[in-house]
């Protein structure tokens, strides 16, 4: 029996493909944008929780 890919496993793919992205000079993703992304998502949430309303998620790269 085989045991599943783990977060460590995960963690080191994803930290090969951004090495292999560095040396060919690839645009590697997901990227700041996105990480972006998520932070204007988990920003509403909070929003949300405080005032107990639904909140609009803000794009905050502007």
């Amino acid at each position: 029996m085989a045991n599943a890919i783990g977060f460590e496993d995960l963690v080191a793919i994803e930290d090969l493909n951004f090495m292999n992205a560095l040396a060919t000079g690839k645009t590697y993703s997901p990227g700041f944008k996105e990480a972006v992304d998520v932070v204007s998502v988990q920003q509403a949430l909070i929003n949300s929780w405080t005032s107990r309303k639904w909140e609009p998620v803000v794009d905050l790269t502007i």
